[in-house]
């Protein structure tokens, strides 16, 4: 029987590394995700009690994390869910907070009275520009987290 030119060994604990490294990403990129989505909806409701948005608003914020293991995504959703609005029936929540946020144009009567317009609060805007910074900064200590799982 003729000698092998080239012998390979630890093929198996490499493969089982790989798997287990894998499953380590999985946890830090859902944690990571976690925490950043924490991050701005804290900073959604800060932006929004200094805005003076009502507490029975505020306190309606959802929140909602959609995980894909297969394609390694994570989506975290903070705000409010959009409730389909009947003609003539009142503002739903939802509508208020989109009027608070954007405002209005001045608005008009039939007969051309002014109704004024409502200022924008863009609280959701301040919001976002507070939280970048933390959740980049948040990021990369996932990053990090996870390359001390691949130097192990």
């Amino acid at each position: 029987m003729a000698k092998p030119i080239l012998q390979i060994s630890g093929f198996d604990e490499m493969i089982k590394k790989l798997e287990s490294t894998s499953k380590a990403a999985e946890q830090i990129g859902k944690k990571t995700a976690q925490d950043c989505g924490a991050i701005l909806k804290a900073e959604i409701v800060d932006q929004a009690k200094s805005a003076g948005l009502p507490d029975k608003l505020i306190k309606q914020i959802d929140e909602d994390f959609e995980a894909e293991s297969a394609s390694g995504k994570f989506r975290y959703l903070v705000g409010w869910r959009k409730v389909e609005h009947t003609r003539g029936a009142p503002l739903t929540d939802s509508e208020k907070v989109i009027i608070a946020n954007y405002g209005t144009p001045e608005r008009f009567t039939n007969a051309g009275a002014s109704r004024g317009e409502i200022k924008k609060l863009n609280f959701l805007k301040k919001a976002k520009a507070k939280a970048k910074l933390k959740i980049k900064r948040r990021i990369e200590s996932g990053f990090a987290e996870l390359n001390k799982e691949l130097e192990k």
